[in-house]
C-alpha cells in the first residue's frame, strides 16, 4: 500500500512537473513525454474556491505554486459538453473546424442521431457492449498528440484513457496507439480501430476486478464536516436520496449498486481512482518517456462530471 501511494504521488507530481516543463523544453531539448490531464466539469474558479483544500505538496498545488495559471481564457462555442470540450482541447480549434459539436446530434442528411465517437465499423474489445464501437473518426482535425506521431515518424507513442470513451478518444487523436475506457462492468476496454485484443497488462488489471473491491470500503468525506463551507448541507432536498434513502455521508455503496447498478461507480472517487491507477499502468508498461522520441499521454477524469450530474455542483 505504501508503495502504491509513493507511485501515486511520484505520478501526481510528474503530471505538474511534466505539463511546465513541456511548454518551454522546446527552448532546449525535445521532451521525453507529454501529459494531458482533463478533469471534467472542473470550473476554472475551483481553483480558487478550494484552494486552501487542496494537499500541501503535489497536485494542484505544484501547479499553483510553481506552474502557471492562465485566467485570461474563454470558450467560444456552445455547448463546452465533454466531447466538444476534449476535442477543442486536443486539436487547439473549435466546433466547426473540429467536427465535435456537441456529444450527440442529428445528422441532418440521413436523420441518425450521431453520438461523437461512435462508429459502427469497429467492434467492441474486451467487452460484449455494443456501446464500445468507439473511434476519432468524427474528428475532422489533427490533435498535438497527432502531431507528436508526425514528428516523430510514428516512434513515438501515445494512449488516452478515462472513465468515459470520449474523454480517452479525442486526447490520442487518430494515430494513438490505445485508448481505453471504462465499460459498465467497470472494465477497462477499447474498440477494434485500436487493436484486436488488450495487452495482457489491462487484461491482468481487470481481472482483479479492483472497483469491486474499493466499492467495500465505502463513500466517505476526506475532511471534517466543518471544513465543507463551500458546499450544501450534507442533507438537503436537491440531491437524489441513492444512500439507503439518505444523501449524506458515509455512503454505503455496495447498497448504492444494488440500487443503481455497477457503472454508478462511475459517480464516485474510484471512477478516476481506476483511471489514475491505468494511467500509472501504461506510463510503466509502455515505458513512456523512456528513449529519444516524444511520447504522450492523455488522461481524463470523468467521475467530477458524472457526479455533478447527480447530486449538483454545490454537493460534497
Amino acid at each position: 500500500m505504501g508503495s502504491m501511494q509513493h507511485q501515486k504521488r511520484r505520478f501526481r507530481g510528474a503530471i505538474g512537473a511534466i505539463l511546465i516543463s513541456s511548454v518551454f523544453s522546446g527552448l532546449w531539448a525535445q521532451p521525453k513525454l507529454v501529459v494531458q490531464v482533463v478533469v471534467d466539469q472542473m470550473r476554472a474558479e475551483y481553483l480558487i474556491r478550494f484552494n486552501e483544500q487542496f494537499a500541501r505538496d503535489g497536485g494542484f498545488r505544484i501547479l499553483l505554486d510553481s506552474g502557471f495559471n492562465y485566467a485570461n481564457t474563454h470558450y467560444n462555442f456552445i455547448p463546452t459538453y465533454t466531447g466538444p470540450g476534449h476535442a477543442s482541447i486536443s486539436t487547439g480549434t473549435t466546433p466547426k473546424y473540429h467536427g465535435i459539436v456537441a456529444n450527440d446530434w442529428l445528422d441532418g442528411r440521413s436523420n441518425y442521431e450521431m453520438y461523437c465517437a461512435e462508429d459502427t465499423t469497429v467492434s467492441p474489445v474486451g467487452t460484449v457492449e455494443s456501446s464500445s464501437k468507439r473511434s476519432p473518426k468524427n474528428l475532422r482535425a489533427l490533435t498535438f498528440s497527432d502531431g507528436i506521431k508526425l514528428h516523430t515518424n510514428n516512434q513515438g507513442k501515445s494512449f488516452g484513457v478515462s472513465v468515459k470513451d470520449r474523454g480517452a478518444i479525442f486526447p490520442g487523436g487518430h494515430f494513438a496507439d490505445g485508448a481505453y475506457w471504462l465499460d459498465g462492468g467497470m472494465h477497462f476496454v477499447t474498440s477494434s480501430y485500436y487493436t484486436d485484443e488488450l495487452p495482457g497488462y489491462v487484461d491482468k488489471y481487470n481481472s482483479k476486478e479492483n472497483a469491486m473491491v474499493l466499492m467495500k470500503r465505502g463513500w466517505k468525506l476526506e475532511m471534517a464536516t466543518r471544513k465543507y463551507t463551500n458546499s450544501l448541507e450534507d442533507e438537503n432536498p436537491y440531491e437524489p436520496k441513492y444512500n439507503e434513502g439518505s444523501s449524506s455521508f458515509p455512503y454505503n455503496l455496495e447498497a448504492m449498486v444494488q440500487l443503481k447498478g455497477l457503472s454508478m461507480l462511475k459517480n464516485t472517487p474510484i471512477g478516476n481512482e481506476l483511471v489514475l491507477e491505468m494511467a500509472e499502468l501504461i506510463l510503466n508498461e509502455e515505458d513512456l518517456g523512456q528513449d529519444e522520441y516524444t511520447d504522450f499521454l492523455g488522461v481524463s477524469f470523468s467521475s467530477p462530471d458524472y457526479a455533478g450530474h447527480t447530486w449538483g455542483v454545490r454537493s460534497r
